[in-house]
């Protein structure tokens, strides 16, 4: 899922995928509600918020490999 020289990348540092922060900033960047993400990808706004919770905090859920994959493949499809 590496960044195309010609198109735009959906993340400034694609090498790291999934982390708390990058699931929100592309959230954000696409205007996606919490509430928009957990209907898409099919689950509930609790999890969805989970898993932008700080790993550092108790309440965070990491976001399996296969949603990350879902919610970039949704992304590009906005485009």
């Amino acid at each position: 899922m590496g960044a195309s020289k010609k198109g735009k990348s959906l993340i400034t540092n694609p090498q790291f995928g999934y982390t708390p922060e990058n699931l929100k900033r592309l959230r954000q960047k696409y205007n996606i509600t919490q509430q928009r993400m957990a209907e898409l990808l099919d689950t509930n706004i609790s999890t969805a918020r989970r898993w932008e919770t700080s790993i550092n905090r108790a309440s965070h859920a990491t976001m399996p490999y296969v949603k990350w994959v879902e919610f970039i493949s949704i992304l590009q499809n906005q485009n």
